[in-house]
């Protein structure tokens, strides 16, 4: 399964900006300036090079490669080990991950082109689905959207990728300026922050968006 896991993520990672070498002793390197400083285990497990513990960009290198790396290896490993979706709709090319409530969650490999997932809703007849969502390399949308459509969780709980953007700007804002703040909301925004760090691999670069678009409006 590692080499369905690592092909994806280095895949995903170069979409990113991110360079990889070829698979190692086992192990996937993950490059900075050219050197391998990062090496990505096939549980999904990142380990720093010894001669880049100290550095302050392989940190934050390692930390916009973790959700990564966690979630490829989940959908790889969810992939590898579900069984092919039973319909008369013509969705038998792709893979069930999920059934709850009426609504499924599958999934199928496009090549080099990553994965596809989907959800539908079980048809009146219950052979086949119906009023399906596509997620061309969105397997977070796909299970929030399954998760939603389940009723797993309540859709004005969730938060867009911009939502949550600006809930991280606004505490940051919050957290620089000189506010009369507790500790216990100081943690508690500090907190909130890593979250969403985690939860918006692509964060650092929609804030540059956002400060660069913001700096050509006013311009304007």
């Amino acid at each position: 399964m590692s080499n369905k896991f690592f092909t994806e993520l280095s895949r995903t990672l170069a979409e990113q900006g991110i360079q990889t070498a070829e698979v190692e002793r086992g192990r996937l390197p993950i490059l900075l300036d050219g050197q391998p400083a990062i090496c990505v285990e096939p549980s999904g497990m990142l380990y720093i090079s010894s001669g880049y513990v100290e550095s302050r960009d392989c940190s934050e290198l390692y930390h916009k490669v973790v959700p990564f790396s966690e979630m490829m290896y989940e959908y790889t490993s969810l992939m590898e080990s579900a069984p092919l979706l039973q319909s008369d709709s013509g969705n038998e090319s792709y893979r069930l991950l999920a059934d709850f409530n009426g609504v499924v969650l599958a999934g199928k490999e496009k090549g080099r082109y990553g994965y596809q997932f989907a959800t539908w809703r079980h048809d009146a007849s219950g052979t086949g689905f119906e009023q399906g969502n596509y997620f061309m390399n969105g397997y977070a949308a796909a299970k929030e959207d399954f998760a939603c459509r389940a009723g797993l969780v309540e859709k004005g709980r969730q938060f867009t990728d911009e939502q949550l953007t600006e809930l991280y700007r606004c505490a940051q804002d919050t957290l620089d300026h000189e506010y009369e703040l507790s500790d216990a909301r100081i943690s508690l925004l500090e907190r909130t922050q890593n979250q969403i760090e985690a939860a918006v691999p692509d964060l650092r670069e929609r804030i540059v968006a956002t400060d660069s678009q913001t700096f050509g409006m006013q311009m304007e």
